[in-house]
C-alpha cells in the first residue's frame, strides 16, 4: 500500500513541473506562446518562458545549427517598456536541443513597436494589472 501511494504522488507531481503553453500570437511563419506557469512578478520586473515555433528553418551562426523552436527565459520591466533575455534554448525539427545561451548580467533594450515582444510585453503587462 505505501508503494502505491508513493508512485500515485510521484505520477501527479508530474504535472507541477510541466510547462502550461498558451498561444498569444500566430503568422506565416511563426507561432509564439507563453508558459503561464512561468510568469512571475518580481521587484521591478516579471518573467516568463516564452516559445517561438517556426514553420520554417531558421539558423544561428553561433552553434552553426538549423533550428525550428526556440525557448526563452525573459525578463519585462512593465514600468518602462524593456525587455531583456537571459537564457534562449533551440531546438531542432525532432526536439534535440542545438544551444543554449545563458546570460549572468542581460542588457535592458526598449521594447519596439509592432514586434513578437511588444505582443508578449501587452500580454504580461496587462495580467498584472
Amino acid at each position: 500500500m505505501k508503494y502505491l501511494i508513493l508512485i500515485l504522488f510521484i505520477f501527479l507531481s508530474f504535472d507541477t513541473f510541466a510547462a502550461k503553453w498558451t498561444k498569444i500570437d500566430e503568422d506565416s511563419d511563426l507561432s509564439l506562446f507563453i508558459d503561464e506557469s512561468s510568469i512571475e512578478k518580481r521587484e521591478a520586473f516579471t518573467v516568463v518562458w516564452i516559445k517561438k515555433t517556426y514553420k520554417s528553418k531558421q539558423y544561428t551562426m553561433r552553434f552553426k545549427f538549423n533550428y525550428i523552436e526556440m525557448h526563452a527565459y525573459q525578463k519585462y520591466d512593465c514600468k518602462n517598456k524593456k525587455v531583456a533575455y537571459k537564457q534562449a534554448i533551440i531546438y531542432d525539427k525532432n526536439g534535440s536541443q542545438g544551444g543554449n545561451i545563458s546570460l549572468d548580467y542581460p542588457k535592458w533594450e526598449y521594447v519596439i513597436t509592432d514586434s513578437y515582444n511588444e505582443v508578449i510585453y501587452n500580454y504580461i503587462c496587462n495580467l498584472n494589472n
